[in-house]
């Protein structure tokens, strides 16, 4: 029984340091976009306000033309043109960050033809996602009632497989009524990481006992 305990607890350790030695490459990735909404994404000489990577797009779209984009207003926190932005970077999830989120609007401007959803396709890291030991999940805020949105609020985004979901989509002619949403990536809490040393363990220990 002790030889089992000191394997199992060797196993434990072994995947502690393999996951430790996995981590800081996957957290120091500090370039990539996400496409399947908006051009949103980090890039190492980026920053969190306003920066050279960013493209300002206008005010709004085309008549007819279904729309997302990011949104900022010019001020002590976006030294840019206050408008929608085509390319919105942010700073590496580095050091104490471990989330960062964009706000996004969706519409049609003026009229649209085209139903009350759109469909979108998020492909994974790393044609449009981070890496894979991030975190994605997009939250819708705000469904205009004429959308008759019954969909789901919360989308869980993989950053490892092809997400394929449905937005609402209004028309309006002021772009800032349209569907507001948000969209976080983030790095695993220190729980969620313990969590899955433990799974891996138990499994160790499992795989162990058969074999006795």
């Amino acid at each position: 029984m002790k030889l089992l305990v000191k394997q199992a607890t060797a196993a434990t350790f072994l995947i502690i340091a393999i996951l430790l030695s996995i981590l800081p490459s996957c957290a120091s990735e500090n370039a990539w976009v996400f496409c399947g909404l908006a051009s949103l994404g980090v890039q190492g000489t980026s920053v969190d306000g306003y920066d050279s990577h960013d493209q300002w797009s206008g005010f709004g779209g085309y008549p007819g033309q279904a729309k997302i984009a990011t949104y900022h207003q010019h001020g002590d926190d976006w030294s840019g043109l206050t408008g929608f932005y085509t390319w919105d970077f942010h700073a590496p999830l580095v050091g104490d960050r471990t989330s960062t989120t964009w706000y996004i609007y969706s519409w049609a401007q003026d009229y649209w033809d085209g139903g009350n959803v759109i469909h979108r396709v998020v492909y994974p890291y790393p044609d449009g996602m981070p890496p894979p030991w991030y975190q994605a999940r997009l939250y819708l805020d705000y469904v205009p009632p004429a959308a008759n949105w019954e969909g789901p609020t919360v989308f869980d985004i993989s950053v490892t497989g092809y997400t394929y979901f449905d937005l609402p989509i209004v028309a309006v002619s002021n772009p800032l009524d349209g569907v507001r949403m948000h969209f976080t990536v983030a790095t695993p809490e220190p729980s969620s990481l313990l969590a899955l040393v433990g799974g891996l363990a138990g499994i160790t220990l499992g795989r162990r006992r058969s074999w006795h």
